[in-house]
């Protein structure tokens, strides 16, 4: 299922925002773009209240999708009273909520809400979501990402880790890392020394709580000095910084550097058999 048909099913299933709609074919007035033409005998009666919604996909090199989704709640009144009602349950509803459609995780958070009046009897209100992705971001053994996140979730039985099933809030918040940059490779006879810079997000419904996993995984960090890798080799932590005043949606709170070792492949041909005499 697309992001846009999860979308039109939460609003639509909620009593308290289609109480507050008109209704097409018998069902809330919920469309994505546009709605039908006026004259479309499907209408009974009222056409409005009503909510359009589009959904914008950006690429993004870090997220690999990102973007924003824009709902418009239209009435054809003289106040927007009730197109007012009307988003509070949209944001109610939309508002950090996590969707996971065909495309992977996707997190939704409000970003700005702005009235208009095109005509003396048709008000309404936009709102603007940013819609954030949340990729797998796991690669190859041995994994440092995935090293990271069997090392918290080992740590802290309460945290979640795995974007693809979480459901971070303030009793059980989620901790999302991402390998961003290679800062150095060091060649050897044996491989490399590759240092990595490591972005950490932490995921709750309230700052209090986000600062206080922003201490206890920094200083956890700082403490271990080293995560142990798949093939039973150490990631070694380098250097730790947080900032509690970082988004922890687009930017994280959680800046690493950390060092592991990578094997050179296996050159030239292997023998079968070998035979002695």
């Amino acid at each position: 299922m697309n992001l846009e048909a999860l979308i039109y099913q939460r609003l639509t299933a909620d009593l308290a925002l289609t109480a507050l709609l008109s209704k097409f074919a018998s069902a809330p007035a919920v469309f994505e773009m546009l709605a039908p033409p006026s004259d479309a005998p499907e209408w009974n009666g009222r056409q409005s209240p009503r909510i359009e919604f589009v959904v914008n996909r950006e690429e993004d090199p870090e997220r690999r999708v990102s973007g924003q989704v824009a709902v418009s709640i239209l009435h054809e009144d003289t106040s927007n009273e009730t197109a007012a009602s009307i988003e509070t349950e949209v944001r109610r509803l939309l508002d950090g909520a996590t969707f996971r459609p065909d495309e992977g995780t996707i997190m939704l958070q409000w970003r700005d809400a702005q009235p208009f009046d095109d005509d003396p009897d048709f008000r309404g209100i936009e709102l603007i979501f940013d819609l954030i992705a949340w990729p797998v971001g796991l690669t190859y053994a041995p994994d440092p990402v995935k090293a990271l996140r069997d090392w918290a979730a080992t740590r802290w039985t309460g945290l979640q880790v795995d974007p693809q099933t979480w459901a971070p809030n303030d009793t059980t918040p989620a901790l999302y890392w991402r390998f961003s940059q290679v800062q150095n490779a060091e060649m050897m006879s044996w491989g490399a020394w590759i240092t990595g810079r490591f972005v950490g997000h932490i995921l709750a419904n309230t700052p209090n709580v986000r600062v206080e996993w922003l201490r206890r995984i920094a200083e956890g960090v700082a403490i271990d000095r080293s995560v142990l890798l798949e093939d039973n080799s150490l990631l070694f932590i380098e250097s730790v910084s947080a900032n509690s005043d970082a988004d922890p949606l687009r930017t994280g709170q959680i800046q690493l550097t950390a060092r592991f070792g990578v094997l050179s492949l296996p050159t030239g041909t292997l023998l079968n058999n070998a035979y002695v005499k």
